[in-house]
């Protein structure tokens, strides 16, 4: 389960971004399978992600809806006053 099986019989994780809590406040952790990065709405970078398990403090971060990307996916998020 959670798995995509691919022409060369290798299994590959569907989901290459994983955040949570969504919504968040004042934290939240995601996971990438590569290096990636979040950006604001309107396009600003706002942090580079490394491969793995990244737990980022948010106090500083204006409410609103963020975009996690990471190789070819994306993710949107939603930061809560």
């Amino acid at each position: 389960m959670g798995l995509k099986e691919e022409n060369a019989g290798m299994a590959l994780p569907q989901n290459r971004i994983a955040a949570y809590p969504v919504p968040f406040k004042n934290r939240v952790t995601i996971s990438v399978a590569e290096e990636g990065f979040i950006y604001s709405i309107t396009g600003q970078l706002i942090v580079s992600l490394k491969k793995g398990k990244n737990e980022i403090k948010t106090d500083e971060w204006s409410e609103g809806v963020y975009i996690i990307t990471s190789g070819r996916e994306s993710l949107r998020i939603v930061k809560l006053k």
